[in-house]
């Protein structure tokens, strides 16, 4: 029987991955090829892009937030 895994858990589990590893091969606990392994990925990345956004667009170089 599998276990079913709730979707927040994963969801929680691979927004702080975003943040401790660069590759989803190294961060995601789960086979690629299941569920859980495809809804890891879509966090995880959607995470780094978020992450990626806010580093870019989000502070010019004293600090201030950029428009």
């Amino acid at each position: 029987m599998n276990e079913v895994i709730p979707i927040a858990r994963i969801e929680r589990e691979a927004r702080q991955a975003a943040h401790q590893f660069d590759s989803l091969e190294l961060a995601c606990p789960y086979p690629f090829n299941s569920d859980a392994g495809h809804a890891f990925a879509s966090y995880f990345h959607g995470e780094r892009l978020r992450m990626q956004h806010k580093r870019v667009g989000g502070q010019g170089q004293s600090g201030e937030v950029c428009a």
